[in-house]
């Protein structure tokens, strides 16, 4: 839970500051600090972890009001619903970052835009 409170407040406030005047600088991008390289490490492995932990996590049945249980039905239902969002919020980001780094500076800036999904993933949580 505080772990993902974290990340979550990073997604919010910190991520969103940081690609807006940081990385997006013009027009020189200086290298990132790495305390900046470690945090979203630490927030790429929390989301990765929450994404998996998702196919395990109870929920109430609209129709019969009673905790579901039964790890092939939330699995069914966490497909279904978020895992969509989830998939393309964790991994679209990395993917965009390592073609970004064999591109030139105006594909790496754009490449950067692919974190913004992150953002979605506030909707579900609030």
């Amino acid at each position: 839970g505080a772990v993902m409170f974290v990340a979550v407040i990073y997604t919010a406030t910190l991520m969103p500051y940081r690609l807006c005047f940081k990385q997006f600088k013009v027009p020189v991008l200086e290298e990132e600090p790495i305390g900046w390289l470690v945090c979203q490490r630490f927030v790429d492995a929390s989301f990765l972890i929450d994404m998996c932990l998702q196919f395990f996590y109870t929920y109430v049945d609209s129709k019969s009001g009673k905790e579901e249980d039964n790890n092939y039905k939330i699995a069914c239902r966490y497909l279904k619903n978020d895992f969509a969002v989830d998939a393309i919020a964790t991994f679209v980001p990395d993917i965009a970052q390592i073609a970004a780094e064999s591109s030139s500076g105006a594909a790496a800036r754009s490449a950067r835009l692919a974190r913004l999904p992150r953002i979605v993933r506030l909707m579900r949580l609030s």
